[in-house]
């Protein structure tokens, strides 16, 4: 059953509670992400730092899914994390908003099942295009050196790991939100 949205919502129209939200996604997802970034570093493997951030991000888009109330959620947090990445690599923002737009463009083309399984499945498209974008930036920006010396053989391998790991950490999410809801639940009683 496909999501309804008001016609504020479907003309982008965000309440204040959706930007309230969206800051504290883009904030948790900036620290988060730089900090794993950080610590992931010392792998030479080329794009094992967006394996090592694959999880978390997919968590965190799994939340922005959940709580905004948007159609158009990973575009909106991948233009967000563009705008800050911008700061420190005008690539690696651009890289960000194109995976959210790619992502929300591939999730419109899934036929929608059950939410509780599509969810996490669209919040993995994200980590996984954030990955394959960044591979295809680097070697366009070395010139073709990237592929030259390693072959294709990293992104056959790292794009669907990439996705699971994301969907794994958007799994993670749906069972901190569902722990999150029966805590509300439990306080209520």
């Amino acid at each position: 059953m496909r999501e309804r949205y008001t016609t504020a919502q479907s003309r982008g129209g965000f309440k204040v509670r959706d930007t309230v939200l969206l800051g504290i996604l883009l904030a948790l997802t900036l620290s988060g992400g730089l900090t794993l970034y950080v610590m992931s570093r010392w792998l030479p493997v080329p794009g094992a730092k967006f394996l090592a951030m694959a999880p978390y991000v997919g968590c965190m888009m799994f939340m922005a899914l959940i709580r905004l109330s948007h159609p158009r959620a990973m575009t909106i947090m991948g233009g967000g994390l563009g705008v800050a990445l911008s700061l420190i690599s005008p690539v690696m923002g651009l890289v960000a908003l194109a995976a959210g737009l790619i992502s929300d463009l591939t999730a419109q083309m899934i036929p929608i099942g059950r939410e509780s399984v599509m969810r996490p499945f669209r919040a993995a498209l994200y980590p996984m295009y954030c990955f394959l974008l960044a591979l295809i930036a680097t070697n366009y920006l070395t010139g073709d050196l990237l592929f030259g010396a390693i072959g294709a053989l990293p992104v056959i391998i790292g794009t669907p790991i990439s996705f699971g790991l994301g969907f794994a950490g958007a799994a993670a999410g749906a069972n901190i939100e569902r722990r999150i809801r029966l805590g509300h639940a439990d306080s209520n009683s």
